[in-house]
């Protein structure tokens, strides 16, 4: 409640049933104010009107209906809160689209990973990625990535990869996992081996550091998107 409300509610604690002039005196607050607040606090659930003649008469509801209003805002709170969170995120990557501006946002651990994943598969058709070997060192890392691939595949999204060779891979320089709609291009491991992963999609380029902490930066901006897009064609179409 407001300092206004506080000290009118708390007069007609104390009292049983008074006018208003009678509580703008006590509360010492102005009389014309005092019926602006009286009106609050019964849209509030907290004070309630008699009449005797032509006397309107106030009196407060139970301190208990404090509690439950308290509890509702809290949940309306709650609620907002999620509704918030549920659309900031694509109405700030609209603003900045339009304005011309990235929309930068960073993630501490697998769950920055989750994010991206979950983002590819709502909205991306086709995937480019430059692998780090570093994921294969991680457990959880790879365990995700592998139910990534399997996810992408069963939505029809299409990825080409760049990666360095690991031991297990043959010599072929590129190959095609039809089952997984993924074709990867084998590059040599002393040339390409990155502390990061980098997945470009659609507007969005988002980097994951794996080689020591799991921290993902997730950029989305058409220019900053081409840019790595083009950097990723060079080296597909190269010799390395």
């Amino acid at each position: 409640m407001t300092a206004d409300q506080s000290k009118i509610y708390e007069v007609l604690v104390a009292i049983p049933l008074a006018p208003a002039r009678m509580i703008a005196q006590k509360a010492r607050v102005g009389r014309e104010l005092t019926y602006v607040v009286l009106g609050q606090l019964e849209n509030l659930g907290l004070v309630e009107r008699s009449t005797q003649g032509k006397i309107i008469l106030f009196r407060a509801k139970n301190p208990r209906t404090i509690k439950k209003l308290v509890e509702e805002k809290e949940e309306e709170a709650s609620s907002a809160h999620k509704a918030y969170q549920d659309i900031i995120g694509n109405l700030v990557s609209d603003y900045n689209m339009n304005h011309g501006k990235p929309f930068i946002r960073f993630y501490e651990g697998l769950d920055g990973l989750q994010k991206t994943y979950e983002h590819i598969l709502k909205h991306a058709k086709t995937v480019y990625v430059i692998r780090s070997l570093f994921d294969y060192e991680h457990a959880e890392i790879r365990s995700a990535v592998v139910a990534q691939l399997e996810a992408q595949a069963k939505k029809g999204i299409r990825s080409y990869v760049i990666s360095p060779k690991l031991d297990h891979m043959g010599s072929e320089k590129v190959t095609h996992n039809m089952t997984r709609n993924i074709t990867r291009k084998v590059v040599p491991k002393e040339k390409l081996t990155l502390p990061s992963q980098i997945v470009i999609y659609n507007n969005t380029v988002s980097i994951t550091s794996m080689k020591k902490e799991i921290i993902t930066t997730v950029i989305e901006n058409d220019d900053i998107a081409q840019t790595f897009k083009k950097l990723f064609d060079y080296l597909w179409e190269s010799e390395v």
